[in-house]
C-alpha cells in the first residue's frame, strides 16, 4: 500500500520538528534511567511516563547519577538545568495556539506578501503578543534541542564506557559543558581510534 504524500508548510513542520526533537532527547534521558538502573529501556519508559512531569524525571535522573557516577554531576547539571529552560519553551510550542498575520495588501485588496504564522497564548488570541514565537524561535529550539540531546546521548554512553575508557573521556565530563563541549568529545574521540 502506497503512503500518500503530504505537503506541510513550513511553520507547521517546523513545529512538529521541535516536538520530535524534544520527544527524541526524552528518550535519551530516559535511557540513563535504564542504564543506571540496568533495566530494558520499556521499563525505564514506564517508570518515567509514570511521573508527574519533565522536572520528576530529572530529579530522578540526578539521584541516579548522584551515588553511581557522582564525577558526572557537574556535567548533568548544567545538561539538567538545559533541558528545565528547553521544557518551558516546549510547553509553549505544544500547548500555545497558531494564529495567521496576512501580509499588507495592494490598492485592490490583494495580498501582497505572505501571510506569516505564529504561535501565541491562549489569552491573547491576536499575533500582536510580544511573546509570541515565530518560525525562526521555532528552529532555534530545535537546534538547542538538538545540542542537548547530543550531551545526554554521550553522558548516557559515558555510563557504558569501561573504566579505562572513561578515563580518557572523564575531563569532558567532570565539568560544566558549554558550546564547545562537543567539539571535545569529537576531538577526543577521533584521538582514541587513532
Amino acid at each position: 500500500m502506497e503512503q500518500e504524500q503530504v505537503q506541510i508548510p513550513a511553520f507547521k513542520a517546523a513545529r512538529l520538528d521541535a516536538i520530535e526533537n524534544y520527544i527524541a532527547m526524552e528518550h535519551n534521558y530516559i535511557a540513563i534511567i535504564s542504564i543506571l538502573l540496568k533495566i530494558p529501556h520499556e521499563q525505564a519508559i514506564s517508570i518515567a511516563s509514570g511521573m508527574l512531569n519533565s522536572k520528576s524525571r530529572l530529579v530522578l535522573v540526578g539521584d541516579l547519577i548522584q551515588p553511581l557516577a557522582t564525577e558526572a554531576m557537574p556535567f548533568w547539571q548544567e545538561v539538567r538545568e538545559r533541558i528545565e529552560r528547553l521544557d518551558i519553551m516546549r510547553n509553549k510550542i505544544v500547548h500555545w495556539i497558531e494564529v495567521y498575520q496576512e501580509g499588507p495588501r495592494d490598492d485592490t485588496g490583494k495580498v501582497i506578501s505572505p501571510t506569516v504564522s505564529k504561535l501565541v497564548p491562549w489569552k491573547t488570541f491576536v499575533g500582536t503578543d510580544k511573546s509570541a514565537l515565530d518560525i525562526h524561535a521555532l528552529r532555534e529550539f530545535s537546534a538547542r534541542v538538538k545540542y542537548t540531546n547530543q550531551l545526554l546521548a554521550h553522558l548516557a554512553a559515558y555510563f557504558l564506557y569501561s573504566p579505562e575508557m572513561k578515563l580518557t573521556f572523564r575531563s569532558i565530563f567532570v565539568k560544566k559543558p558549554d558550546d564547545n563541549t562537543l567539539n571535545q568529545l569529537f576531538a577526543l574521540i577521533e584521538k582514541a581510534a587513532r
